[in-house]
């Protein structure tokens, strides 16, 4: 037979259950509102997202960021809910939070970068962009891919570069694809005894006979400088984005051919050496 002192113990123990299954029966109806809640939220914001202008991998982390806080704060209140002191859960977890800002401060910052990058679409996939650091350029290609952490690249002899997107995001970036056009400037030296009136009409005809020249704005030709060993002049015409060195090339190739038919000159590097 149990003895006085042991069924006071069982009563007590009774009693602290007893005063325990209310507090997790509430605990286990709060967890399971809150995750049908979140879950029909995060239908809502998903749908949201869909019907805005930002990259599909914005909306992933977006998304994501949304869902781990909600259920961050759905822990908190279950455990509030079982009577567990949630202001040193609360300490715990921001003490926590920025120890993993420290160490992940280089990483954070990419993801920042990235997210930026995705809202702002300063380029897209497919766009031709310089990366300037420092005065330094530090990545020359087509947009590849772009993603929360980094954005890749290819060069013209199909080298893939990967750059970090907080180094991105701080850098300076020529998109060379996104006005639709690209100004191909083309410089050359000719004879101080070349007609330059000649020379001018020479180019504007080249220009214009070459394939992917845009209608506007029309070709122009300068006069830069007058150098050692000749006139410098330069054409300046436009073409699409996607042409340039299509008609860059195909530019310079012509220019040689028509300037040997109309007899202009290229001046070589002269030196006059007198002796005494």
């Amino acid at each position: 037979m149990l003895t006085f002192v042991e069924n006071a113990e069982l009563d007590r123990l009774w009693m602290k259950i007893e005063d325990f299954l209310p507090k997790l029966l509430g605990a286990a109806v709060v967890l399971l509102l809150g995750l049908i809640l979140i879950k029909i939220l995060m239908v809502f914001i998903r749908r949201a997202l869909a019907k805005t202008r930002l990259d599909p991998a914005a909306h992933t982390f977006i998304a994501n960021t949304v869902r781990v806080t909600l259920l961050v704060v759905l822990g908190v209140a279950v455990l509030q809910q079982l009577g567990v002191a949630t202001t040193s859960v609360i300490a715990i977890l921001s003490a926590a939070a920025a120890a993993v800002v420290v160490a992940l401060k280089d990483s954070l910052g990419n993801v920042a970068g990235g997210f930026l990058i995705l809202v702002n679409k300063p380029f897209k996939r497919g766009d031709e962009i310089s990366i300037v650091t420092g005065g330094t350029q530090a990545a020359t290609g087509l947009v590849d891919d772009i993603d929360l952490m980094v954005t890749r690249l290819h060069t013209w002899d199909r080298q893939v570069v990967t750059v970090p997107n907080g180094i991105v995001n701080t850098s300076v970036v020529n998109n060379f694809t996104a006005a639709g056009l690209r100004r191909v400037d083309f410089s050359l030296l000719v004879h101080y005894d070349a007609d330059l009136d000649r020379v001018r009409e020479v180019l504007l005809k080249t220009a214009e006979e070459t394939p992917y020249m845009a209608a506007e704005p029309k070709p122009r030709v300068i006069v830069r400088d007058c150098a050692e060993s000749g006139v410098k002049v330069e054409l300046w015409a436009f073409t699409t984005s996607d042409a340039y060195w299509d008609y860059k090339f195909d530019l310079i190739e012509r220019v040689k051919k028509n300037f040997d038919a109309a007899g202009i000159e290229f001046p070589y590097p002269q030196m006059d050496v007198h002796q005494k």
